[in-house]
């Protein structure tokens, strides 16, 4: 018979089992859950804490573009390369919006500078095929046209899909770049200044130079060759000519010229009426490609020329013309009309000191009532004569000359007219002489005249010739002619009637003095020292 209490023991034994397991089941997955939502919390708390740093992260870094001085962006590289990102700083350096460059791949190229673009496509060619960084400065062309410098720096970055991108920042550098060229500007007039400086002290230097030369020209020969050899010096590429006015025949004529070929050296004299410089006084300058009808040109010269006048103390003694060389020389710059200023003042005033010495040299050495040599001259000419005669064996001829009864004339017609009759003589005798002669006024009414190399008979013919010529010289004052005047002369030749200049002197004095004491109007001829007056006298002819 069949128990139920050992079944309902062993199903209440299942039972209690059961309960248990599942009473330690619940407890174990009870306290699973509770774990899990501990982790899960954990989790939580940490990704909020990782979104909250990113957040921050992301702030920070908003921030920091946002005050970054250039334009941040993100793209594909090469000329249509796509945009991914670009900050707002794009917008206020090159007008165009955000958008815009996001959505036109092209814009970037295309804002390039002309000049620049190639430069940089070629540049970011190279970076999408190495990889190396860009850095570099070139220009853009803003929305409203005005061009810009900008400076780029980026880095590239190659995918897992081997697509190239690159990131940077773009960086306006106008005011750095115009500041430069500033600089640049700046250190170029500093360098022009200083070799504008160091040419200006090279000039000064040569001026002086040429100043000095000037002051050592003792011939008028001497001033022109320093002249023409400094104005080679200041103007190398130019070539030149000296002109000098001549008033008795009233032309300009060149004494020196540099610089030009032999076939253009064809500049002759002309009147100075055709000289438009010597009209108005003023410097005139032509520039390039302006043919010239000034006769200092050469051959119509139609490259740059300048002509200054030569005034000196008041009065213009030439010009100094100027042409360059080379026709496209533009023009004759401000600092090279100064030099040449500054070449033909200085010319001018050594000519004029040359003329004044030429002046108070004639005025030592010459007469200034008769413009004969005067005495003192005669007394240097005399001896360098006699011993240049002395060694060619030459012999010197003297004839010495007195007005007779000259006081009559003073006290008869004024002393004014006496200087009339004296000036008279004085033109005479330079009319009447050779070249190489020389005629002086000796004292009072006396002259002389020396001839080189005239024997005593060519002496003696010259003389009666004088007195001949004479005879027939009508001297006027006021209107009224000077009546009977008339010449005594004394002749003698160095070495028949001496062994030096004054012997001879002496021996033609001695001979006017006796034509006088023989009545005037004739000619004696002198003897030799030591003779016998009376049988030199008697043999001497007359």
């Amino acid at each position: 018979m069949f128990d139920p209490e050992p079944f309902e023991f062993l199903v209440r034994l299942v039972v209690v089992a059961l309960i248990s397991f599942f009473t330690i089941f619940a407890l174990y997955i009870t306290r699973r859950l509770k774990t899990s939502v501990r982790e899960l919390d954990i989790e939580l708390a940490e990704r909020h804490r990782v979104e909250a740093a990113l957040r921050e992260s992301e702030t920070r870094f908003r921030l920091l573009v946002e005050q970054t001085p250039g334009a941040v962006y993100q793209g594909d590289l090469g000329e249509k390369g796509q945009c991914f990102y670009v900050s707002s700083q794009i917008e206020a350096m090159l007008g165009f919006s955000v958008q815009e460059w996001l959505d036109d791949p092209s814009l970037w190229s295309k804002q390039l500078h002309p000049e620049d673009r190639a430069g940089v496509l070629a540049a970011q060619a190279h970076a999408e095929a190495t990889c190396e960084p860009l850095d570099s400065e070139f220009r853009m062309v803003r929305r409203d046209g005005r061009v810009i410098w900008v400076y780029d720096q980026s880095v590239v970055m190659k995918g897992s899909d081997d697509r190239v991108m690159n990131q940077g920042v773009l960086m306006d550098i106008t005011e750095r770049k115009n500041a430069e060229e500033s600089l640049l500007e700046v250190n170029a007039e500093l360098s022009h200044n200083l070799k504008e400086l160091r040419q200006r002290n090279r000039e000064i230097t040569l001026i002086n130079e040429m100043a000095a030369s000037f002051q050592t020209g003792l011939t008028i020969e001497e001033v022109y060759a320093i002249a023409k050899h400094s104005c080679a010096r200041f103007f190398p590429g130019a070539a030149g000519t000296l002109f000098r006015v001549n008033l008795p025949q009233d032309i300009i004529e060149p004494v020196v010229h540099w610089g030009f070929s032999s076939a253009r050296n064809n500049v002759a004299a002309f009147s100075t009426n055709d000289c438009p410089v010597l009209q108005d006084g003023q410097t005139h300058v032509a520039e390039s490609g302006h043919p010239s009808h000034c006769p200092h040109a050469t051959d119509g010269f139609t490259a740059p020329h300048l002509c200054i006048p030569l005034i000196a103390h008041g009065e213009t003694l030439g010009v100094l013309s100027l042409q360059s060389e080379d026709k496209s020389d533009v023009h004759m710059t401000p600092a090279k009309q100064q030099l040449a200023h500054t070449v033909a003042e200085t010319t001018a005033l050594a000519l004029a000191n040359l003329d004044l010495r030429e002046t108070l040299r004639q005025q030592s050495i010459r007469d200034s009532l008769t413009g004969l040599f005067n005495r003192r001259y005669l007394e240097e000419t005399l001896e360098r004569e006699v011993q240049r005669a002395k060694r060619g064996q030459q012999p010197v001829g003297i004839i010495m000359i007195d007005i007779d009864f000259f006081k009559e004339i003073n006290d008869a017609y004024g002393h004014e007219a006496g200087d009339a009759a004296l000036r008279e003589l004085g033109g005479f005798l330079l009319a009447h002489i050779r070249q190489e002669d020389i005629a002086c006024r000796y004292g009072g009414e006396e002259f002389i005249l020396i001839l080189p190399g005239a024997t005593l008979l060519t002496t003696r013919t010259r003389a009666q010739l004088l007195r001949k010529e004479l005879a027939r010289l009508h001297v006027h004052y006021e209107g009224r002619p000077l009546n009977g005047l008339t010449m005594s002369f004394g002749v003698a030749v160095y070495p028949d009637h001496g062994a030096t200049g004054q012997a001879v002197v002496r021996s033609a004095d001695m001979a006017l003095y006796h034509a006088k004491q023989s009545g005037r109007n004739r000619i004696e001829m002198g003897w030799s020292e030591g003779a016998d007056p009376g049988t030199a006298l008697n043999g001497a002819g007359r």
